[in-house]
């Protein structure tokens, strides 16, 4: 159960799990529905590829260049929650491929071929300067969600930095402070819908934070504007001040700002690092995505 859940599926359950076919939509829809379906029965994380195909797309991995870029292509295809998932279980130890895998094609592209840049020109991503500069790019946005989730987007984002510099000839003129900012928000799944991003870095109170990966800022704005205490569905309780008195909506959106501790999931914190609290103790957490409209 623990080396092949499908396999154990298939044999328990009585299930048909054919090779699957990543040209296939249905192919696909199958797998996924059969991964489920053996993760539920067995109170297990699901695991969407079988030994054997989780085998070959590794070896394509270590073949790299277009090899590489395929397997990378076809888990892709499985979704953004699935591909990493799916990622995790054909090169555990590769950050770079885990993060691409829940790009869009043309970041992904980016963030694949930037390792060659980078071997290529050494210098071409300053480890010193890439460093000070997704800080500022970042501040402590991304504080709550895990020092691995931190490494692997500076990774990505250097690679999608070499990407985009190296393959229009440059990196001549020293270290780009713009072109890495953007490389960061792309690393962070950022994409432009009616011409606004959506998702990446955003801010709130002159602090960065981290958008959702479907809302832009104006929708964030939007959502938060709506927050007036204990929300039903969205939140985990009743919003208090240290002392336990109620705070309102507008204290909590002038006072506070709102870190990610997972994607469009936020707990408040002031410019001290007090976290907001509720009734009952802990943080006071929201859930942005359901007061949008």
């Amino acid at each position: 159960l623990d080396r092949d859940p499908l396999g154990y599926g298939a044999r328990a359950f009585g299930m048909n799990v054919e090779p699957i076919d990543f040209d296939d939509p249905a192919s696909i829809q199958k797998r996924l529905t059969q991964a489920h379906a053996v993760a539920r029965a067995t109170g297990r994380p699901p695991q969407f590829l079988t030994d054997e195909e989780a085998a070959d797309l590794s070896a394509q991995l270590g073949a790299g260049g277009a090899g590489r870029s395929r397997a990378a292509e076809m888990l892709a295809r499985l979704g953004p929650r699935q591909a990493l998932a799916a990622a995790r279980q054909v090169a555990p130890d590769d950050d770079v491929l885990q993060r691409a895998v829940t790009l869009g094609p043309k970041t992904r592209t980016l963030a694949l071929i930037g390792p060659d840049y980078r071997k290529a020109n050494p210098k071409l991503v300053p480890a010193g300067d890439s460093q000070i500069a997704f800080q500022a790019s970042t501040g402590r946005a991304l504080r709550h969600l895990g020092g691995e989730f931190s490494a692997a987007t500076l990774e990505t984002a250097r690679n999608i930095y070499a990407g985009l510099v190296g393959r229009n000839g440059g990196g001549q003129d020293g270290f780009d402070d713009a072109t890495f900012g953007m490389a960061v928000n792309m690393a962070l799944g950022a994409s432009r819908r009616n011409g606004e991003q959506q998702g990446g870095i955003g801010s709130w109170n002159g602090r960065a934070i981290l958008l959702p990966t479907d809302m832009t800022q104006r929708e964030f704005d939007g959502a938060l504007a709506r927050v007036a205490g204990p929300i039903s569905g969205a939140s985990n309780g009743t919003p208090i001040w240290g002392d336990g008195s109620p705070i309102k909506g507008s204290q909590i959106r002038e006072g506070f700002v709102p870190v990610a501790v997972r994607d469009g999931v936020y707990r408040f914190e002031n410019a001290r690092g007090q976290v907001l609290t509720r009734e009952g103790g802990g943080a006071w957490l929201l859930d942005i995505r359901k007061l949008k409209r």
